[in-house]
């Protein structure tokens, strides 16, 4: 890096794997983006290394003087923040920072630290979006769905906030907070007389990592409610199934063990593999929506519905298709064998009030 620039710029190691460069004087962008390139041209170079060649890649972002500030410290966090987006895009690359990137910063760490007190201020709550028994119509299990009441954003749903709460690691908190209130949920709707259900509730990988999520603790807690066994549903991704460690692996067997029904979301988006399903056991697996949407102009999609169908009863699983909106979708999962259904044909997310509703008047029968 040393080679390529003049005299009169600066170079210094900033941290492990990052660089900070100063070029002065800057007599045209054209000249600062040539420096870029040849620093990224060289970079990707290979290295030869106890004669192994190495590759790497470099991200360059770049904040000028004095437009984007005149404080070292914050030009320094300006570019920064130029360099993760550049890593954003595809890595070996150079970005400039924008001041929208300063604000869409500034939100985020607000964001977060508003997430953090979002359980105390009970600003969470859990909608319930029923899933059909196709072969008489009645409601046997619901899908419980996290909802934020932000006091300024208003309701938001999981993509907003989940990949915060797994970054910083308050995943585990939200994660105990959605399986007591489905869990005491469920019980207030015993009491009131309502149909039995199961209740299925997502986890994200980081819940079943290392011991975060204690499958024992959960079945106590269950049964002192007097629940039944399988009451709880864990719902876990497909992509889980090929990035998983052993405690991973050991978390999903006592959950199984205790009782505890699992799912496989988002079944033939990845790299689906009959070994992993026979490997964890799986109760249930859902169908992706971007296959139940395409099923009347697309026959590939509909092949490999049927397909999945007739795999899974192979292995004693039961299937659940997500997002059937139309008769013609229920009608063509309902002939492919298909066990269960999900989706606003039925009912969309409802509040708890609401589900229970729902529930006692039993309406799908009609639909199905």
């Amino acid at each position: 890096m040393k080679q390529l620039l003049r005299d009169s710029d600066f170079l210094a190691r900033y941290s492990a794997d990052e660089f900070a460069v100063i070029l002065n004087p800057i007599d045209s962008l054209q000249r600062l983006e040539h420096t870029a390139q040849s620093l990224l041209k060289a970079l990707s170079q290979p290295f030869s290394i106890d004669n192994d060649s190495v590759y790497i890649s470099a991200s360059i972002g770049i904040s000028l003087f004095p437009i984007d500030s005149e404080n070292a410290p914050q030009l320094l966090r300006n570019a920064d923040q130029a360099m993760s987006a550049a890593k954003a895009q595809g890595r070996n690359g150079y970005h400039y920072f924008k001041p929208a990137m300063q604000e869409a910063a500034r939100k985020r760490m607000q964001l977060i630290s508003e997430l953090r007190h979002a359980i105390t201020l009970n600003q969470f709550e859990l909608h319930y979006q029923p899933i059909i028994d196709l072969s008489d119509g009645q409601i046997v299990k619901a899908e419980a769905l996290i909802r934020w009441h932000h006091p300024e954003r208003g309701l938001l749903t999981p993509d907003h906030f989940i990949p915060l709460a797994e970054e910083t690691g308050f995943i585990h908190s939200l994660g105990e907070w959605v399986f007591t209130t489905a869990a005491e949920q469920l019980k207030q709707w015993q009491e009131l007389g309502l149909p039995t259900i199961s209740v299925s509730i997502n986890a994200s990988p980081l819940q079943l990592q290392n011991g975060g999520l204690k499958p024992g603790d959960w079945a106590e807690r269950l049964s002192g409610l007097g629940l039944p066994d399988g009451s709880i549903v864990v719902e876990i991704t497909e992509g889980l199934m090929i990035e998983t460690s052993e405690s991973v692996k050991t978390t999903l067997q006592q959950l199984h063990s205790n009782q505890f029904g699992i799912a496989i979301d988002d079944f033939g988006t990845g790299y689906s593999s009959l070994a992993y399903l026979k490997e964890f056991d799986a109760d249930f697996l859902k169908i992706d929506r971007r296959f139940i949407q395409n099923l009347s102009s697309n026959s590939d999609d509909a092949a490999l519905c049927e397909a999945m169908i007739v795999m899974a009863h192979k292995l004693g699983i039961q299937v659940i298709a997500e997002g059937i909106e139309t008769r013609e979708q229920l009608e063509f999962i309902r002939y492919a064998g298909c066990d269960h259904a999900q989706g606003w044909l039925f009912a969309r997310a409802l509040p708890a009030d609401g589900f229970a509703a729902y529930l006692q008047q039993c309406p799908a029968n009609g639909l199905v």
